[in-house]
């Protein structure tokens, strides 16, 4: 009874108890152990926009047979340099009992450690291999890559694939960060086959100038950057790579040029909602509704 006595209130409250709001109050059939399911699967979906970005740290290694090598770390030895970059970029949470948005990673491997960053509008998750995520690199929409090694090969040639061998980042943009002396770090940027290659013979361009005037910001490539600012302006710079290329897939989807549209979150909770409204809605009339509200069950009654 007080959680039914609970429930009024809480309609009361937000306004659905009144005959114009009925439109809007749908009741539902009994609880069943699909709709607790369906429930839960909603409560799984993020409310915020999710990026994922993926952090390599890469390190020298003899060359073999004139080749040069290149040893991606999965280790947690690494330079000071570099953990203090990571500390600038999220927060480490323990993945098991994190309840925010961690990807691709699984929340039930032995690996705890997390490195997460959220705001009001969006949650990022990082995929690093010297915290154990080697493995889901590839699901990073955008690689930012830590190079302690003698190379500075372009991203994307074949010399960089053949010595780096890192899996490419969705939304095809590879930053390249370079320590220097005195705690400075050149930062390279390479947007080969992105929605900022302008070079590629976008067949968007020749009908519309939408997006003519992309320009990834606010680092570009060829900065030098001191370690307090390197941080945030790497992040940044990731984060609007991701949004503009997920909004230059729309607009090629909207031309009919792309099959693929990225949803947003709230795009998927609504069409989940209306699926879980339609399959378990209880056709009821006002009256009936309310009277069942209401109107104290007798059994109830009669134990009280």
């Amino acid at each position: 009874q007080s959680t039914t006595h609970i429930a009024r209130r809480l309609l009361s409250q937000l306004g659905f108890l009144s005959v114009a709001s009925w439109g809007s109050l749908l009741p539902l059939l009994p609880s069943s152990g699909q709709l607790i399911k369906d429930l839960q699967a909603l409560d799984r979906l993020p409310t915020r926009e999710t990026y994922e970005i993926g952090i390599a740290y890469v390190v020298n290694q003899p060359s073999r047979a004139g080749y040069d090598v290149v040893n991606l770390v999965t280790t947690s030895t690494c330079s000071d340099a570099y953990l203090g970059f990571l500390a600038t970029m999220g927060s480490a949470v323990d993945a098991h009992s994190y309840g925010g948005f961690l990807g691709y990673l699984d929340r039930n491997l032995p690996v705890s450690q997390a490195l997460v960053y959220a705001q009001h509008n969006y949650e990022v998750a990082y995929y690093v291999p010297t915290l154990g995520h080697a493995s889901v690199l590839d699901k990073a929409e955008v690689l930012i890559v830590w190079n302690e090694c003698q190379q500075n090969y372009r991203p994307g040639t074949a010399l960089w694939a053949s010595a780096y061998n890192l899996p490419p980042p969705k939304a095809c943009v590879t930053i390249v960060i370079d320590p220097l002396d005195d705690g400075l770090f050149c930062v390279r940027i390479c947007v080969d086959g992105s929605a900022f290659d302008l070079s590629n013979g976008d067949a968007t361009r020749a009908a519309d100038d939408t997006f003519s005037g992309r320009v990834l910001g606010p680092l570009q490539d060829g900065m030098v950057v001191g370690s307090e600012w390197l941080g945030p302006l790497i992040r940044q710079t990731a984060l609007n790579a991701v949004h503009v290329h997920r909004l230059h897939l729309r607009y090629k989807h909207s031309l009919g040029l792309s099959s693929q549209s990225p949803i947003r979150p709230q795009e998927k909770r609504t069409k989940l909602i209306a699926a879980i409204a339609k399959q378990y809605m209880d056709p009821m009339l006002p009256g009936d509704f309310y009277s069942a509200l209401f109107v104290p069950d007798k059994g109830a009654v009669h134990e009280d």
